[in-house]
């Protein structure tokens, strides 16, 4: 008898933004580029304060203050990796 362990891929992306300093008021978007299979992946930024889509790859933010914006992906089975 033997069992079969089903290893998945490591979780690989990079964050690309081209421009970190923007005037207050003014609009910036901040990218996820996944570089590994994303079926199956969940994604999240945070802090979820100023930003368009908390959710998605490249959202729209226009934070009121200096902010470190964390992006988290994840599998289904709970394996993630998260970056600023």
């Amino acid at each position: 008898s033997y069992d079969t362990i089903k290893v998945l891929p490591e979780i690989k992306f990079d964050l690309a933004t081209i421009k970190s300093t923007i005037c207050k008021g003014e609009l910036l978007t901040i990218n996820a580029l996944i570089n590994s299979d994303t079926s199956g992946l969940k994604y999240s930024w945070s802090p979820y304060s100023h930003i368009s889509c908390s959710n998605c790859l490249s959202p729209i933010v226009s934070p009121n203050e200096t902010t470190a914006y964390y992006f988290t992906a994840s599998n289904q089975i709970g394996c993630f990796k998260k970056d600023s």
